[in-house]
């Protein structure tokens, strides 16, 4: 939203590949320390990984499933 207009529409992983995208930079911005429960260690950026796992989390919420949904084809490793 932008002055009460859609600014932009589409998924959130095809919004954040575009690199002109009002949600990209939005993501990119550091989580203020002002909302400490978004945020248990210093304020980070958000990125492609982070919304695949948020992805992949709510999808599993949604069926309430206990076993592991596999990260979709292509996906990069969340391991670190």
């Amino acid at each position: 939203m932008d002055a009460g207009r859609i600014a932009e529409f589409d998924t959130p992983l095809n919004l954040f590949d575009r690199p002109d995208s009002i949600f990209r930079s939005l993501c990119q911005k550091k989580v203020s320390t002002d909302f400490p429960i978004l945020c248990n260690t210093e304020p980070q950026a958000l990125g492609r990984e982070d919304l695949i796992r948020i992805q992949v989390e709510a999808e599993r919420a949604a069926v309430g499933s206990a076993y592991p949904t596999p990260m979709p084809s292509g996906a990069p490793s969340l391991k670190g």
